[in-house]
């Protein structure tokens, strides 16, 4: 009988839920916020036209910011940016603790 095993790499499905939940955020921004604020846009005078422009591309960037900083997480892009050099790890000395403490025992002289 045998066992199979996984092989433990990278998914297709985080980065499907990940695309998929990113584009029904940005319609639902765009259906219930950016869509009525451009029709307010349409009957404002010019000081509330910069407002709502100014507002809306304030919710956009950061929206933006919060799902290319989620879209980081989720791909684990961080250990390919900051890799480790590749070079073998120098040794652990192991010392022997009972010639360490000889070195460091201090003999009353009687």
């Amino acid at each position: 009988m045998t066992c199979k095993r996984r092989h433990r790499g990278l998914s297709i499905w985080p980065a499907i839920a990940f695309l998929s939940l990113s584009a029904l955020l940005l319609l639902g921004v765009c259906w219930w916020y950016l869509l009525p604020a451009l029709e307010a846009y349409k009957h404002a005078n010019a000081a509330q036209r910069r407002i709502l422009s100014l507002h809306a591309l304030l919710v956009m960037s950061a929206l933006l910011v919060i799902l290319g900083l989620c879209g980081l997480l989720i791909f684990r892009i961080g250990p390919r940016l900051f890799a480790r050099p590749a070079g073998r790890p120098k040794p652990t000395p192991y010392v022997d603790a009972w010639a360490e403490s000889a070195k460091r025992l201090q003999i009353p002289k009687d």
